[in-house]
């Protein structure tokens, strides 16, 4: 997501056609990543699981429990799409007193990756 928003921002007022060719040129390589990446199951059937992430500190603990609850971990094929804040985060509203009310945005730590963490710690990734 990075990538594509740097592509569009140094197009500032791109044509439709600039524009497309910003957006796949940043995807393209993430595509063809995943592709050659494609995960495969152990004997049987695979067990897909989705899992769209956003913002979440527990992902790696859900991760686990995932694989940690099938009664066959090899087949299981975990998707994550993750939304993280990695620089210049903030803070969803935050009460600072309710008489009278009193709310602001305050600055946050970069999210933690919740794959990352998983991968670091499984046998299965």
């Amino acid at each position: 997501i990075a990538a594509v928003h740097a592509r569009f921002g140094a197009l500032r007022r791109g044509t439709r056609e600039e524009i497309w060719e910003a957006f796949v040129s940043a995807v393209e390589p993430a595509a063809a990543a995943l592709e050659r990446a494609r995960p495969t199951a152990g004997e049987g059937e695979a067990i897909f699981v989705s899992i769209a992430s956003y913002r979440d500190a527990s992902l790696n603990r859900t991760l686990h429990e995932v694989f940690g609850r099938a009664r066959h971990p090899d087949r299981v094929v975990a998707g994550v799409v993750t939304q993280n804040c990695e620089e210049r985060c903030k803070t969803g509203v935050r009460v600072l007193s309710t008489a009278p009310l009193r709310t602001a945005i305050l600055d946050a730590p970069p999210d933690r990756d919740g794959v990352a963490e998983f991968c670091a710690s499984s046998p299965h990734c």
